[in-house]
C-alpha cells in the first residue's frame, strides 16, 4: 500500500511541474522526442556499417509518422526531426552514406523531395536540393512516365517537372540549394560554426560543379567555362582543382573544333585556351599526398597528355612526342587498378557523373594508341615524327614502304573490311 501511495505522490508531483514549465511540458509531450532514440540507434548503425537495419529503423519511423500526419508530409513544427531522418534515409539510398548494395534511386529521390517541401533553411534542405539535382542529372532513365505522375499527386515541389525540360528543372534544384545557402550565411547563428561554414562551402562547390556539367551538355561552352573557373577560385582542393582544369580544357577543344568550319582564328585562339590548361594539370604535384590520390592524379595527367597529342593543340612535332612518351612513363598497373575499383563501385550505383567517375581504362588505352598509331611504326616498333599512312583506312602507321609491304598480308583483312 505504501509503495502505490509513493507511485501517486511522484505521479502527483510530476504533472504539477509539467503544468507550471510549459517548455518542460511541451518536450516531455512531443510526439518527435518519441523517435529520438529509434534515429540515433539508425545513425549508429550507419557508422557501423549496418546499413539494412538502419533502412528498417528509418522506414519504420518514417511510415508511423506519416500515418499519424494521414498520410501527409508532416509539419516541420509537430516533426522537425521527420526531416532530418527522412533524409538520413535519402542519403542510404543515393549511397553517400552506409553501404552502397542498398542504393534505391527512386526511393532516395522521393525522400529528398519531402525535405525540400517545407519551407524552412538549413543545410539539410541545401543538401536536399543538390542530391535533388544530382540525380535528375545523372539517371535520366530513372523517371519513367508512371514515376513522373505518381511523384506529381504527392509533391508539390515536383509539379512543375517535365521530361523535355529535366535540365532546367535540375538546375534550378542546384539554384534554390545555393538560395538557401545564402540565406543562411545572413544568420550569424550559422556563420559562428566551422563544422556548418564547411558543410556549406562545400555543398555550393557541389552545385557549382554540377551546374557548369549541365551547361557543357547544353552546348553552352562559355557558361560552363565561367562556372568551372569560378568554382577553381572558391575550391582549395588541388586533386579537384586538377580535374576542372582538365575539364576546361576539354570544354575549350572541343569548342575549338565546333567553330573550325565557321571561324579558324577564334577556332586556334580555343585551342591555345585549351593547352594553357592541360599543361597546368601536367605541371601539377602533390608530393604529400596519399597513394590512391597519386594514382588519381597520374590518371588526370594521363587524360591531360592524351589531349596535348591533338595536333590541333599542340603544333611542334617534336613536343607532342614528349607527351607520347611521357604517357608511355605513367605507372600505368597502379591506374588500372583504381580504374576497376572504381568501375565496380560506380555499376553498382549505376552513376554516370561525379567527381572520380573517370574511365582510366579507357582513357590509357586511348592514350597508348595514340602513342602507337601516330608514332610508332606498327612492324619494327620504331619512334618516328612523320609516318607513313595506310592510304584506305587511314588508320595504320609504318616508318617505311617495306615495312607497310611487310604488314600488308595481316592488315589487309581489317583494312578491307573497312
Amino acid at each position: 500500500m505504501k509503495t502505490i501511495k509513493k507511485l501517486f505522490l511522484i505521479l502527483t508531483l510530476s504533472t504539477t511541474f509539467a503544468n507550471t514549465f510549459p517548455s518542460f511540458r511541451s518536450k516531455a509531450k512531443s510526439p518527435d522526442n518519441t523517435y529520438k532514440q529509434e534515429f540515433l540507434m539508425a545513425r549508429f548503425l550507419i557508422q557501423q556499417n549496418k546499413t539494412a537495419e538502419a533502412i528498417k529503423i528509418l522506414e519504420a519511423m518514417i511510415r508511423e509518422i506519416e500515418e499519424q500526419s494521414n498520410n501527409q508530409i508532416p509539419s516541420i513544427e509537430k516533426y522537425p526531426l521527420y526531416f532530418t531522418a527522412t533524409f538520413l534515409l535519402g542519403e542510404t539510398y543515393f549511397g553517400e552514406v552506409g553501404n552502397i548494395k542498398h542504393i534505391n534511386q527512386e526511393r532516395a529521390f522521393e525522400c529528398f523531395l519531402s525535405v525540400v517541401t517545407q519551407s524552412y533553411y538549413s543545410m539539410v534542405k541545401a543538401k536536399a536540393h543538390n542530391r535533388l539535382g544530382r540525380i535528375c542529372s545523372w539517371f535520366p532513365k530513372l523517371f519513367t512516365n508512371k514515376l513522373i505522375k505518381k511523384l506529381k499527386k504527392k509533391y508539390e515541389a515536383f509539379r512543375t517537372f517535365t521530361k523535355e525540360e529535366r535540365l532546367l528543372w535540375t538546375l534550378e534544384c542546384f539554384a534554390r540549394s545555393i538560395e538557401t545557402i545564402n540565406l543562411m550565411q545572413q544568420n550569424a547563428r550559422y556563420n559562428q560554426n566551422p563544422m556548418i561554414m564547411k558543410d556549406m562551402h562545400e555543398t555550393v562547390i557541389s552545385n557549382m560543379y554540377e551546374i557548369a556539367k549541365i551547361n557543357e551538355a547544353m552546348g553552352n561552352f562559355d557558361t560552363a567555362i565561367e562556372v568551372h573557373t569560378e568554382t577553381i577560385k572558391k575550391s582549395n582542393n588541388v586533386l579537384h582543382n586538377t580535374m576542372r582544369h582538365n575539364q576546361i580544357g576539354d570544354l575549350y577543344r572541343n569548342w575549338g573544333h565546333k567553330l573550325e568550319k565557321e571561324n579558324k582564328k577564334e577556332s586556334e585562339a580555343k585551342f591555345k585556351q585549351a593547352k594553357k590548361h592541360f599543361k597546368v594539370v601536367i605541371n601539377t604535384h602533390m608530393p604529400d599526398a596519399d597513394t590512391n590520390t597519386k594514382t588519381i592524379m597520374q590518371g588526370y595527367k594521363a587524360q591531360a597528355l592524351s589531349a596535348l597529342t591533338d595536333k590541333k593543340i599542340t603544333k611542334n612535332t617534336d613536343e607532342r612526342l614528349s607527351y607520347v612518351q611521357a604517357l608511355k612513363n605513367a605507372d600505368i598497373k597502379n591506374i588500372e587498378k583504381l580504374s576497376i575499383k572504381f568501375e565496380k563501385q560506380f555499376r553498382m550505383m549505376n552513376a554516370n557523373v561525379t567527381d572520380l567517375n573517370r574511365d582510366y581504362k579507357k582513357i590509357l588505352q586511348e592514350n597508348l594508341d595514340i602513342g602507337k598509331k601516330r608514332f610508332t611504326c606498327q612492324v619494327c616498333g620504331i619512334i618516328k615524327s612523320s609516318m607513313k599512312i595506310c592510304s584506305r583506312c587511314k588508320d595504320a602507321f609504318y616508318c617505311s614502304r617495306e615495312c607497310q609491304a611487310k604488314d600488308w598480308k595481316k592488315h589487309k583483312k581489317s583494312c578491307c573490311k573497312k
